[in-house]
């Protein structure tokens, strides 16, 4: 009787142990079935509500703490706006000054007496005891205050939410300085440093020895001067950046001259010594002076690597002496 429920522990469980019972015994036909009672189903209990309420209760706080964060987080910007209206924010600065509260027209008004010696004479150039003072306009200077008080007055209100929440957040922690922006129109700047090389720009001489009416005349070598555009041009722009007034020192080169004086000093010992006293000539009887005028005609004058030398030119001599012999022959002296 597969279809028959037994007990596990039961009496019919015993005999078939013991052997003593078989599947024909009518005794399991007329064995009654025990009656199962169903287990009761167990009802949650007032403290196990109460604990469900209660977790269900934390997430909710937390999902609404989380949903009032994000909208004060996207809200924050927006009331910051509403605060500051038309003035600059708390941690705005001009240049280490504070500009907190400002309106446009404070700001502006601001600038214009922070800059007003700046504006009225940005550089001085300078050279040995002279001195230059550009205008703003030679310079190609321009200078945007409206620029600077828009920049100062937009601070935070830039932008999506989330760059205007980074841009207070870097006001907050370190603030924010300004200034106004500076451009220099680079090739008036130029031609204004050009026109002070006209004044000082000269090449370099060289040393120079000459004679007159036997005498020996030498001139002194001269250095050039270079003036350096190009780095007195950033001198000025990084000078310019400072925004008060500046003294910029004028940079030129100095240009040495080929010959100088040292290496003309022999020559005018050699030419000296040659001019010193009149040469006297002979032939039998006769005689002929060539006084210092006429033997100046007979030197020639080298400068070679640095160096100036006087000798007596060969060609010069002898034409001399061919005239000379051509008054002999004739009978006359000169």
């Amino acid at each position: 009787m597969a279809d028959k429920y037994y007990q596990e522990y039961g009496p019919i469980s015993r005999r078939r142990a013991a052997g003593t019972l078989t599947d024909d015994d009518p005794q399991l036909d007329s064995a009654p079935l025990p009656e199962i009672e169903p287990l009761p189903l167990e009802r949650p209990t007032r403290r196990r509500i109460e604990r469900r309420r209660r977790r269900g209760g934390g997430l909710l706080s937390v999902l609404l703490l989380v949903l009032v964060g994000a909208g004060a987080f996207l809200a924050f910007p927006y009331a910051a706006n509403v605060f500051a209206g038309d003035r600059a924010m708390d941690g705005v600065s001009l240049q280490g000054r504070s500009i907190a509260g400002m309106s446009r027209s404070e700001i502006r008004t601001l600038m214009e007496q922070r800059y007003a010696a700046f504006l009225r004479g940005p550089i001085t150039i300078t050279f040995e005891d002279r001195t230059w003072t550009p205008t703003p306009q030679q310079l190609g200077l321009s200078f945007d205050l409206d620029t600077a008080a828009e920049q100062a007055l937009s601070a935070g209100h830039r932008g999506g939410p989330i760059e205007r929440t980074r841009e207070l957040w870097a006001i907050w922690q370190g603030g924010l300085d300004i200034a106004p922006r500076l451009s220099v129109d680079a090739g008036r700047l130029q031609a204004y440093l050009t026109s002070i090389a006209s004044e000082l720009e000269r090449p370099p001489r060289d040393a120079a020895l000459s004679f007159a009416e036997g005498k020996v005349l030498p001139t002194s070598a001269r250095p050039g001067r270079q003036v350096l555009a190009d780095a007195t041009a950033i001198d000025v722009m990084h000078a310019l950046q400072t925004l008060e007034p500046q003294s910029v020192v004028l940079r030129t080169r100095t240009l040495t001259p080929a010959l100088t004086d040292a290496g003309m000093a022999q020559a005018i010992d050699e030419a000296r010594a040659l001019l010193h006293s009149p040469l006297l000539l002979r032939r039998a009887e006769q005689s002929w002076t060539w006084q210092p005028d006429k033997l100046a005609e007979l030197l020639a004058i080298k400068a070679e690597r640095g160096r100036m030398s006087v000798e007596v030119d060969p060609d010069r001599l002898a034409r001399a002496v061919e005239k000379l012999a051509q008054l002999v022959d004739t009978g006359s002296a000169e």
